[in-house]
């Protein structure tokens, strides 16, 4: 269950969850990108596997979707009690900065910025920590990566990060690169769930972090749009760099 309030680190969730998460030994982090407004996708990735998740990350264009999931929550107890105790989300290349909610997000007081509480600030990326590994969240326009990774994984050396997830390509990615420390660096794309392109299934990810260990799962998403798409595991094939 998420507490539906954001911290000053832009992520929504409450302290002490986020703090948990820093050192939990087994944690699933579930990550999806580019829902473009098809909210009802989203609802039902959330509904399928939030419960069983310790994080949800949303890697861009879909802002307008985590709003609608952050409503529904707010006003239906049950669907609150299967969103992830934290969030963690970026702007996408067509995602507004701030969004507005109906009820008090928490975190971001009235300062001399002018916003209220209830407006959800949207970062260009983000980084969250899970069991000592740090996740670097981007959409990934800033970092080109329709041309490539070189950009993100120098941002994730800047951050100090050991798993990059992004979005933006629509294709899904599964990357691992072992540095001359030996230490394992993973590249993640989930992929779209709602606008696939190059032939790729309709998709999101879920990550598994232990303390030596880190396992992506994809999932494809059947008849997405229907009240009850069926899900199941694959592996990606496809590689969208040109």
């Amino acid at each position: 269950m998420n507490s539906l309030l954001q911290q000053k680190d832009y992520l929504i969730g409450s302290k002490k969850d986020i703090e948990a998460l820093k050192s939990k030994d087994h944690a699933r982090v579930l990550v999806v990108s580019d829902v473009h407004g098809k909210s009802s996708i989203l609802l039902n990735i959330v509904k399928q596997f939030g419960k069983s998740c310790d994080a949800l990350v949303l890697c861009g264009d879909c802002i307008y979707d985590l709003a609608e999931l952050l409503e529904q929550g707010s006003e239906n107890k049950d669907f609150c009690q299967l969103i992830p105790p934290i969030i963690g989300f970026v702007q996408g290349n067509g995602d507004p900065s701030t969004f507005p909610v109906s009820f008090d997000i928490g975190a971001q007081n009235p300062n001399a910025n002018g916003m209220l509480r209830g407006t959800v600030l949207v970062p260009p990326c983000q980084k969250l920590e899970v069991n000592g590994k740090n996740i670097f969240i981007a959409h990934g326009h800033h970092q080109g990566v329709d041309w490539g990774i070189d950009r993100l994984a120098y941002s994730m050396k800047e951050q100090n990060c050991q798993i990059g997830v992004f979005g933006h390509t629509h294709v899904p990615y599964n990357l691992m690169t072992e540095n001359s420390d030996s230490s394992k660096c993973y590249f993640v794309n989930p992929g779209s769930c709602a606008r696939p392109r190059g032939g790729s299934p309709n998709s999101c990810a879920i990550i598994t972090i232990e303390k030596d260990f880190c396992d992506v799962a994809f999932i494809k998403i059947l008849t997405p749009l229907s009240n009850n798409p069926t899900f199941e595991l694959f592996t990606p094939t496809l590689l969208w760099l040109k």
